[in-house]
């Protein structure tokens, strides 16, 4: 006879019903998982990252070198694309030597001028009518994208003369009468990647605004936009450029303190060059489009939106594919969040 023991071996297999629940339970996680899957909007996501991105990166960029900033939304190219623009200082004189030793190994060489010690930080220079400080024609000296110049002047008279000059490509002067005067020349036509024609643009301040026997800060900044003036921090002139025309170099040309032509008569100290950097061009999904009035946000140099560009909140909105709608917000600090479009808020609301 043979022994039993009172129990049973378990089957290896799975019965027919187990089958059917397992089955069962796959199909409704992969449903599921698909249905997830499917409702990422991957073109969505990238255009959000890259506008933050840049907007962020522009800003940061503002507040290091303590200068304007503009981020472009292009829509009207072939491929919409977001791209940031920002001035980097190339040249800086201090006057602290006879050298006039210059930011990145860009010295300067006195021609019939000479150090004060009188300076608005230190020494200064001190010119006479047609002494100069004469700087290089370092190929960064004639930018394309645009410029930006600033000193501190303290002019003996209200006779006038130049502050900064490169030639015809660009100058910073002081007027007869106390009023400051900025001008780029722009490329009007090419042909072949030569200049053909160019046109200046010109700001001219509506009143005096150096007097003599004062240290007064001057700047001008030109960023295919707008060629603007400021005197103490404060903008005192502005022009609009409308075909957003790129500069037209004078590469043969020195860049001067000062100018043969007749400089400013008095005292000049901390002058800075800079010249318009774009960053990397983010181009966008075509599954998205930029939609709104804003194509451009123009921060100060303490990375705020510039109240001179701006009124309000700058909001960007984007359209999908499928219809949806999503908006961009950028607030008066330069700080951008995502934030709920009108269609939701009014479902919201409902």
């Amino acid at each position: 006879m043979r022994a039993t023991t009172g129990c049973t071996v378990p089957s290896a297999g799975m019965t027919l019903l187990e089958l059917i629940v397992v089955m069962a339970m796959i199909a409704i996680l992969l449903g599921v998982g698909v249905g997830a899957i499917t409702s990422l909007d991957l073109g969505k996501t990238t255009a959000v990252s890259q506008i933050k991105n840049t907007v962020r990166a522009t800003r940061t960029f503002s507040i290091a070198e303590s200068v304007p900033s503009l981020v472009v939304l292009d829509a009207t190219s072939e491929e919409q694309r977001v791209f940031g623009v920002g001035l980097k200082t190339v040249g800086q004189w201090h006057f602290e030597d006879e050298t006039t030793t210059g930011a990145f190994g860009r010295d300067g060489v006195l021609s019939g001028a000479d150090l004060d010690p009188n300076g608005k930080i230190g020494h200064c220079v001190r010119l006479g009518e047609q002494s100069t400080v004469l700087c290089g024609t370092a190929p960064v000296f004639d930018p394309v994208d645009g410029i930006g110049i600033e000193a501190w002047v303290r002019p003996d008279s209200t006779s006038g003369g130049r502050i900064v000059e490169k030639g015809q490509a660009y100058a910073l002067e002081l007027g007869p009468d106390g009023e400051l005067v900025g001008r780029v020349n722009l490329v009007q036509q090419r042909r072949r990647g030569k200049v053909i024609s160019t046109r200046r643009l010109e700001v001219v301040s509506e009143e005096p605004v150096v007097a003599p026997g004062r240290w007064t800060h001057v700047s001008m900044i030109y960023d295919r936009f707008r060629l603007r003036l400021f005197v103490d921090g404060r903008e005192v002139g502005t022009v609009a450029e409308q075909e957003g025309l790129q500069m037209a170099p004078d590469p043969e040309a020195p860049l001067t303190i000062g100018s043969p032509a007749g400089s400013l008569i008095g005292r000049i100290d901390e002058v800075r060059i800079a010249l318009a950097v774009r960053g990397d061009e983010a181009p966008l999904p075509e599954s998205v489009t930029l939609l709104g009035p804003d194509r451009q946000v123009h921060f100060d140099g303490r990375g705020n939106l510039d109240p001179e560009f701006h009124t309000a909140a700058v909001n960007i909105e984007l359209k999908l594919k499928n219809g949806s709608m999503r908006r961009l917000r950028i607030g008066w600090l330069g700080t951008i969040e995502e934030v709920a479009s009108e269609a939701k808020d009014k479902k919201r609301a409902q």
